[in-house]
């Protein structure tokens, strides 16, 4: 794809590309996104704590309905290449991913994280992790699972989820159903 720079009279551009932009970004009723201060003190805030998991953290200009998006920050290794280099054992293989994160500030679990950060800072932590390692995955940038299961069981410990419906029953038999992720995270619209 990076021969292919045009296409019917159309600029081609990866949609993985950090300067990718859509110019037709749909607005927000009144109120539904954070301020550009908030949006940039949340960026800081998520950058000291993602600490050396994130090269940046800044505000996304293309996002619509995804909470955030995952970059890689080098640009010079795919991360097909990486996995390649990895499988033959090739130097530079095993240097930790850094990868550059931005934010949907008009998405509601990014508005929640930025009212709660300060309120229950060890739960935004977790938000925070979860919502970068959410990112990893559906950029095809997440190295070791592993990692990443035992941070979400930590989320959903810190939700404090009823996953049996306030009902008993054999645990073993009846299929768990969630009846309550956590109303501080989750939009109102959501079912």
């Amino acid at each position: 794809m990076n021969n292919l720079h045009e296409f019917d009279g159309k600029k081609l551009a990866a949609a993985d590309n950090s300067d990718t932009k859509l110019e037709d970004l749909p607005k927000p009723p009144e109120g539904e996104t954070l301020t550009v201060d908030e949006t940039k003190a949340l960026a800081k805030w998520l950058k000291e704590t993602l600490g050396e998991r994130v090269a940046e953290v800044k505000a996304s200009e293309r996002l619509v309905d995804s909470p955030a998006v995952a970059l890689n920050a080098d640009k010079f290794m795919s991360p097909h290449m990486r996995r390649l280099m990895k499988a033959m054992n090739k130097d530079g293989a095993d240097t930790p991913l850094r990868v550059n994160l931005e934010i949907n500030p008009r998405h509601a679990v990014i508005r929640r994280l930025a009212a709660t950060r300060d309120s229950a800072p060890e739960k935004a932590k977790l938000v925070a992790e979860q919502i970068l390692d959410n990112s990893l995955i559906a950029a095809g940038l997440l190295d070791d699972p592993t990692s990443m299961i035992s941070g979400s069981t930590r989320f959903w410990k810190a939700c404090e989820c009823d996953f049996t419906g306030g009902r008993r029953g054999n645990r073993e038999t009846d299929f768990p159903r969630i009846t309550q992720i956590s109303a501080d995270w989750m939009p109102a619209d959501s079912s």
